[in-house]
C-alpha cells in the first residue's frame, strides 16, 4: 500500500518546486469528501507520496524532507487565500467519515504521515495554530 496525500481548497492550489500535483477536480469523490472546489494529489515524481515517510525508522530522506517543505509552502500559501484541507491515507482507505483535526501550516513539515497507516487523517489547515 502507498501513501496518498491530498490538498483541497476553494482557490487553485499553488504549485511548488519539486512537487508533482495531479488535478483531481474531475475525480469528484476526493474533492467532495474534502469539501473543496479544487483538489490535487501530491507526490514527488508522480504516483504515491511514500517518500514523505521515514524508511524503516531511519528518518525521512533529504529528498522527502524537501518535498515536505515544498508541501508546507503550498499549503501555507493556499491557507492565506482561504480554507485548505490536507488529507492522507494508505491504499484504498476511504476518507469518508473521518474526523477533521486542526493543523497549522507551520506544522506540515513535521507531520508524521506514518500515523495514517492505521487510519486516514484529514486536517483543516490554518495559517498558524
Amino acid at each position: 500500500m502507498c501513501l496518498e496525500i491530498y490538498v483541497g481548497s476553494e482557490t487553485p492550489v499553488p504549485t511548488g518546486q519539486g512537487l508533482h500535483l495531479e488535478d483531481l477536480r474531475k475525480t469528484s469523490e476526493v474533492a467532495e469528501v474534502l469539501g473543496a472546489r479544487y483538489a490535487v494529489v501530491v507526490s514527488l515524481r508522480g504516483g504515491c507520496a511514500c517518500e514523505f515517510i521515514s524508511e524503516d525508522g531511519e528518518g525521512v530522506t533529504p529528498e522527502g524532507l524537501d518535498g515536505r517543505r515544498a508541501l508546507a509552502q503550498i499549503v501555507g500559501e493556499a491557507a492565506g487565500l482561504g480554507e485548505v484541507v490536507l488529507a492522507g491515507s494508505f491504499g484504498e482507505d476511504s476518507l469518508r467519515g473521518i474526523t477533521r483535526e486542526p493543523l497549522g501550516a507551520d506544522q506540515v513539515v513535521d507531520l508524521e504521515w506514518e500515523w495514517t497507516w492505521d487510519s486516514p487523517r484529514i486536517f483543516d489547515v490554518t495559517r498558524q495554530v
